[in-house]
This record gives structure tokens, C-alpha cells and sequence, in this order.
């Protein structure tokens, strides 16, 4: 009898369920539901398919470390490692779209008095100067 390969999913999604919790049940979900592969290059992604490439990677090699023969760990860990790359290089892009420059924002930002005004409905001052 072998150990645990690549095709026992429902083992696998047992363990990693169990080691990493429920959010790793639904990534393990699109995993094996979900028709994914390594591009070519990583020009022209956005940062939401680059995040999914590497969780999806990730997963790939948990699930290495877990079915592969020890002989193979070589091929887990550089997989590994091109995976933190991929993470870091994301860490590197701006989570939001910033504006261009030359664009106005579309109204003045808010500023705390104004806040205080519409949440309370008294002027900011008029409530230090009343308990004088």
C-alpha cells in the first residue's frame, strides 16, 4: 500500500482543510474545480489573476510536499520558491488602482468637522464652548 497521491482529493482536502481551516476548503474548491494554468508570462495580468495564480500555486505545492516521493522534495521547493517570488513581486504592486494625477477628485474631500456636523448635527466648537 502507497501513500497519499495527487488523485486521493477528498484525503487531501481533509488534511489541508484541517490544518489550514475553512478558507483553504473553498481555495481547494477552485483548485480542483476550476480550469487554471501556468502562464507563459506574467505581462498583462492584473493583480486579482496574479493573486489567484499564486494561491493556486501554493496549493499546488502543498499538495507536492504532501503525494510526492521524497526524491522529488527538490521539485517542491523550487516550486515553493518561485511561488514567494511571485508573492513578493505582488507585495510590490499597489493594491488599488491609483489616479492619475492630472484627474480632480470627483467631490472635496470630507474633512472631521464636517463629520462631527452630519453625525451629531451640533458644530464642532459650539460643544466645547457650551460646556464652559
Amino acid at each position: 500500500m502507497g501513500g497519499l497521491n495527487e488523485q486521493d482529493v477528498d484525503l487531501i482536502v481533509k488534511k489541508l482543510g484541517f490544518l489550514r481551516g475553512a478558507p483553504m476548503v473553498d481555495q481547494l474548491v477552485r483548485y480542483y474545480s476550476a480550469t487554471w494554468d501556468v502562464p507563459d508570462s506574467l505581462a498583462g495580468m492584473s493583480r486579482p489573476q496574479m493573486e489567484e495564480l499564486a494561491t493556486m500555486l501554493d496549493i499546488k505545492t502543498a499538495i507536492w510536499a504532501m503525494t510526492l516521493p521524497v526524491e522529488e522534495a527538490p521539485k517542491v521547493l523550487r516550486l515553493q520558491s518561485l511561488v514567494g517570488d511571485l508573492w513578493k513581486e505582488l507585495a510590490r504592486m499597489p493594491s488599488v488602482p491609483e489616479a492619475p494625477a492630472d484627474v480632480a477628485p470627483s467631490s472635496p474631500p470630507v474633512t472631521s468637522p464636517e463629520v462631527e456636523r452630519s453625525m451629531t448635527g451640533i458644530e464642532p466648537n459650539s460643544a466645547a464652548e457650551s460646556a464652559a
